[in-house]
């Protein structure tokens, strides 16, 4: 190995034993380095338990029955089930696979800032001070005790990406391209939609805030045109199922503008770049916003350099980018660039503009080692203090905001005598205060859930029978009203931790109706309008938005269904009618479910259409009937063979040529 080779692998061990000393407390305790009971224990771990579980058991799981009346679940984006570091969950304990992934991650950022400023030509020393302030910057790191899981995993990919643009910038290639297309595609499968976007805009600005010499540029165009679109062919697989669910989700059209300029950088938190603060201070000090949205630390020596080496003619750009992305940071209200922020691509869809300190963190990382070069040249005897002040200062505020805790959640005896009364299908109200995302850890359906893309539909309907309007229908709901709808989505049983433990609700109303008489909705609040009328009975009527064929017949009477088989996204029914009649399954309606007719049914083919506004519906014939019914979204194939194909040549090309 040559001794360069040497020196950088040696830096890369030395990263990894930061980040492992920052994590000792959980490494050594079997717990996790993340806050109690945020997102890792109130969703990350219970869905990555269960999908990777279903992939362990044989069936790939497109569908979440257990949240929201059923809905997306690969196309969530968030469960992650093809990015490869995940795959550590079919082969470690929950707790283990998570704890790894936050170590993986965290040094991942590490490593990759440091090879970065390698290649601008830094230091092994300077290199490894950036790489450590980037991991243990707050933006990043306090990740960890938020919970953030996903979004962790797509932004320690991010240093890796700006080094394929600096490298494509010098001279455009196709091996930079194929790493730089790689590098995307991991930040979109490892499954948080926001950090692709901070990624795609920060490439983008970096992109453009150094042209190469006019005869290079088109070449220079055509490579970063490559890292997009193979990017994107590699990650389809994800990104075209997440769409159809993003379409459904209440996401889709963006938010409102309030919502999108929640966790916006304020000015007091410009502060936070040099000054230390620890969990027990900065979630006090954070005001109506969170410590680990608010906390910008970077250290207060490795901010000096990196101000240093900015104003250097070398730096010039590295800190321009910088200071745009963190004047973007401020929103709408932002300085300058107020105006600008929502016109930017995709901008009203996600909230949190304080996130795009990350990115300018990892530039502010750059100049640090840039300016720990130039320093070292001006100190003497002392020069070699320097990297060691800005990597302990760094780890200082690391292990201020180290934490180590279980994700395993226990429930109440009370609830566990609740949950075994259930019958198939029923579902149960949790109090998401509480106990968010309860019903996949207990294993029980359950009428609300947790994630960023809730299904429209269902909140809508739920929103509704609760007094609210459809319109703020949204990700946060508590269920306090006993509406006789709630029969119609099968609730059977409220569950809190207060008292009482456990309030039973009215009887629900079987999963599989036959109904005879339909209504014709022209919209949303037509058909909302029609389910809260108290002379609505959903056993006797439904509300479509197609003419059923064949159409019911009101005077028919008798006939059954029922569910034979069921797995994760799939159901096998049998039913028999005298006469016509609509099916109505009391569960949630997405795009991509379809029915497909087996041997002796009395229909060759059946449509499957949205029923009383969130519900399903199949017209049915008079006669015998043995269906199955699946959620596989035409998205999803696409997607799976586009993703093959790209990677099948990737391979290929890395192979022979």
């Amino acid at each position: 190995m040559r001794p360069a080779a040497r020196v950088d692998a040696a830096a890369a061990g030395g990263l990894a034993a930061l980040a492992a000393f920052a994590l000792r407390e959980s490494l050594s305790s079997g717990l996790v380095a993340t806050g109690r009971l945020n997102d890792i224990a109130a969703q990350f771990a219970s869905w990555r338990q269960w999908g990777f579980g279903e992939i362990s058991a044989g069936r790939f799981p497109l569908w979440n029955p257990y949240a929201f009346g059923g809905h997306p679940f690969h196309g969530a984006f968030e469960p992650g089930l093809l990015y490869p570091p995940n795959w550590l969950h079919l082969a470690l304990s929950n707790e283990a696979a998570l704890e790894a992934a936050l170590l993986l991650h965290v040094w991942l950022a590490g490593v990759l800032t440091y090879a970065w400023a390698r290649r601008r030509g830094a230091s092994p020393a300077g290199s490894f001070a950036a790489g450590a302030a980037f991991m243990f910057c707050g933006p990043l790191f306090l990740r960890l005790y938020a919970g953030h899981l996903p979004y962790l995993c797509s932004a320690a990919w991010l240093p890796g990406l700006l080094l394929c643009v600096d490298e494509l910038r010098r001279a455009p290639s196709a091996r930079w391209a194929a790493a730089g297309a790689a590098i995307a595609a991991m930040i979109v499968l490892a499954g948080n939609p926001q950090a692709v976007w901070i990624a795609a805009l920060s490439a983008g600005l970096w992109a453009a805030a150094g042209l190469p010499p006019r005869k290079r540029r088109a070449a220079y165009a055509l490579a970063l045109a490559g890292v997009a679109l193979g990017g994107a062919a590699l990650s389809a697989a994800q990104w075209l199922p997440g769409l159809d669910a993003a379409a459904g989700s209440t996401r889709w059209g963006g938010l409102a503008p309030e919502q999108a300029a929640s966790f916006s950088l304020k000015v007091r938190d410009l502060a936070s770049l040099a000054m230390p603060s620890s969990l027990s201070s900065g979630l006090r000090d954070a005001g109506s916003g969170f410590y680990w949205e608010s906390c910008l630390h970077l250290g207060a020596a490795a901010l000096a350099l990196a101000l240093w080496a900015g104003l250097r003619r070398e730096g010039r750009a590295a800190l321009a980018v910088a200071v745009v992305l963190l004047l973007l940071a401020f929103g709408p209200e932002a300085p300058l660039v107020g105006r600008a922020f929502p016109a930017l691509p995709f901008s009203g869809l996600f909230r949190a503009s304080v996130r795009l300190a990350l990115p300018a963190c990892a530039f502010l990382s750059l100049l640090c080692a840039l300016g720990h070069d130039e320093a070292v040249r001006r100190l003497g005897r002392w020069k070699d203090a320097l990297m060691p002040l800005v990597v302990l200062e760094c780890l200082f505020f690391a292990s201020l905001n180290a934490a180590a805790e279980p994700v395993r959640r226990e429930f109440p005896l009370e609830w566990k005598a609740a949950i075994a009364e259930l019958r198939a299908g029923e579902r149960a109200v949790f109090d998401m205060r509480t106990d968010p995302g309860a019903g996949l850890v207990a294993g029980v359906p359950e009428v609300w859930g947790y994630g960023q893309l809730v299904p429209r539909r269902w909140v809508e309907l739920l929103f509704a029978t609760q007094g609210y309007p459809p319109d703020a229908a949204g990700a946060s709901l508590v269920i306090r009203r006993d509406h006789r709808l709630l029969r119609l989505l099968r609730a059977r049983f409220v569950l809190r931790r207060g008292a009482p433990p456990v309030k039973r609700l009215a009887e629900p109303l079987p999963r599989l109706l036959l109904v005879r008489s339909w209504t014709l909705s022209r919209g949303r609040d037509e058909t909302l309008a029609a389910l809260l009328d108290p002379a609505f009975d959903p056993e006797k009527t439904v509300v479509l938005e197609t003419p059923p064929s064949p159409a019911p017949d009101p005077k028919g009477r008798g006939g059954y269904a029922r569910v034979v088989d069921e797995e994760p996204g799939a159901l096998a029914i049998e039913a028999e009618l005298p006469s016509p009649a609509v099916l109505v399954l009391a569960d949630g309606w997405a795009e991509g479910w379809r029915a497909d007719a087996l041997n002796g049914s009395a229909q060759e083919r059946y449509a499957v259409t949205p029923a009383d506004h969130a519900l399903r519906a199949i017209p049915l014939s008079a006669g015998r009937h043995r269906l199955v019914l699946r959620y596989a979204p035409e998205s999803w194939a696409a997607g799976a063979v586009a993703s093959l194909a790209a990677w099948a040549c990737l391979a290929a090309w890395a192979v022979f040529l």
